[in-house]
């Protein structure tokens, strides 16, 4: 299968290019993250991030210019009228979902959900909550064949339902018991790699001169 060509905007930008701008600034990713809570407006963005109104409007101008944001709505304060953003990220792609989309539509999905996970990944990061308890992180790269892949995925898929199962039954245990809830980020990921091997035979790392 070739490169799936998908562009956003009138300028038929391509999303790929677009959406991973996002992360070439630390404002960029803080606001991403922040509008994962609700719409707000680039006044409240300014005081949750702690950042001059002037550069949070200017770079919430730039991710709304990129399709990475959109205006949600206008409230009306005093004489002014205030616009609220918000994200378009979806939570997940059923495969019910993938079957009615195109190639180029599938494409602007995984960006936008990749755009949203690695966004909350790298304020938390910054903000040092992934050396916290609890915590899991892991990647690796595996061989299979085409069962081997649907067996993956099925995998995943099963423990994608199961993590919805534990945060409907821990509302209940909340409520029961009056404890106080932690927001965790979850993701899952299972795609073919880009690269299908090494071109060339690896070397390991020549011995240092004695």
């Amino acid at each position: 299968m070739g490169t799936v060509v998908a562009r956003m905007g009138e300028d038929e930008r391509r999303v790929e290019e677009v959406l991973t701008r996002g992360f070439s600034h630390r404002v960029k990713i803080e606001i991403l993250a922040a509008l994962h809570e609700g719409p707000a407006s680039a006044g409240q963005l300014a005081r949750i991030l702690r950042e001059d109104p002037n550069r949070t409007w200017h770079h919430l101008q730039a991710l709304l210019k990129d399709g990475a944001i959109e205006e949600a709505f206008d409230v009306q304060e005093g004489n002014h009228n205030v616009t609220y953003y918000r994200q378009i990220a979806p939570t997940a792609i059923t495969d019910e979902d993938a079957a009615d989309m195109t190639p180029e539509e599938k494409q602007i999905m995984a960006a936008l959900i990749l755009q949203a996970s690695q966004a909350e990944a790298l304020a938390a990061l910054w903000a040092g909550k992934l050396t916290t308890d609890p915590v899991h992180m892991a990647w690796v790269p595996i061989t299979l064949s085409e069962r081997g892949s649907k067996a993956l995925i099925d995998e995943l898929l099963e423990s994608w339902d199961r993590i919805q199962e534990i945060a409907a039954e821990d509302v209940n245990h909340r409520a029961r018991t009056g404890e106080d809830g932690k927001r965790m980020i979850v993701a899952t990921f299972g795609y073919e790699r880009a690269r299908s091997g090494p071109h060339e035979p690896l070397m390991d790392r020549p011995s240092s001169p004695a």
